[in-house]
């Protein structure tokens, strides 16, 4: 039987890797999924993202509304990205608290491109994430914890005509109250329907263990796998709309942590 405290740890522990593949900050055609791609913003280009996000669990619903994006190309093939989410929380049976949820800095290098031709090609990135929360009054009331979280994960991305195929892999620490590692894992495919019109489907998920879930009485290794179907509308001018729904496809989490469903919807604007 889990007590309360062993609740609230197993919902931290697994939140940490949630939050690392649900907001980490995914420049270009990244958004609205949540696995990352080979996307980068250009040199001395910015990339602003404004966007609404939200999960629903059995013991909580959850989301940033909203988390502000912002990337910049600072030097040619590299991004530097910063993200700052208004986060809410509302448990079952109790009122919802608002504050400043985990903070992101993202680096992404663009380390191989085969460059064959816009409709035809390899490419490869790495894309370090750091996770922090950023104020103290959010930690105090229990919208973020006083963890630290870093992803490190590779991406490749194979592009044939109309269709985008895109993999990511990474290795995920938490470290803070009960110490977690993941291994983390992201496929999806876009097609083109139209030059302003995209549309996407991904799986994605973790494997995780620590000690962190043996003192929440879980066992030392849990994972989930989960599904999104997502599409990009590119309006001109610079503009472009972001739309994404998903849920749960498998799950060794408790079942008070296990997904139900989760969404984001976002405006996208790149300087040209």
């Amino acid at each position: 039987m889990f007590t309360p405290r062993s609740f609230h740890q197993a919902a931290l522990i697994t939140s940490i890797i949630v939050l690392i593949y649900n907001s980490i900050s995914l420049v270009n055609a990244g958004p609205p999924l949540v696995t990352d791609d080979t996307g980068i913003v250009p040199l001395n280009e910015w990339q602003f993202i404004l966007s609404v996000q939200g999960e629903s669990r059995p013991a909580t619903d959850s989301g940033s509304l909203p988390a502000v994006e912002l990337t910049y190309g600072f030097f040619k093939d590299m991004n530097l990205t910063g993200v700052i989410p208004r986060q809410y929380v509302e448990d079952r049976g109790e009122p919802s608290k608002t504050d400043f949820g985990n903070a992101q800095i993202n680096y992404k290098w663009l380390f191989y491109d085969s460059d064959v031709n816009d409709s035809e090609g390899l490419t490869l990135a790495i894309s370090p994430v750091y996770s922090f929360p950023l104020t103290k009054s959010s930690r105090i009331r229990g919208l973020a914890e006083d963890v630290r979280a870093l992803s490190m994960p590779v991406i490749g991305s194979l592009v044939k005509g109309r269709w985008e195929f895109v993999a990511q892999a990474s290795y995920d620490i938490a470290s803070g109250e009960g110490s977690v590692d993941g291994l983390g894992y992201g496929v999806f495919a876009v097609f083109n329907t139209t030059d302003s019109l995209q549309l996407m489907a991904e799986i994605y998920g973790a494997e995780l263990s620590g000690d962190g879930f043996v003192d929440a009485g879980l066992n030392y290794d849990e994972g989930f796998m989960n599904w999104r179907l997502g599409a990009l509308w590119m309006m001109g001018k610079g503009f472009s709309l972001l739309a994404a729904y998903g849920g749960r496809i498998e799950s060794d989490l408790p079942v008070d942590q296990e997904l139900d469903y989760d969404f984001f919807l976002g405006l996208q604007y790149d300087t040209e």
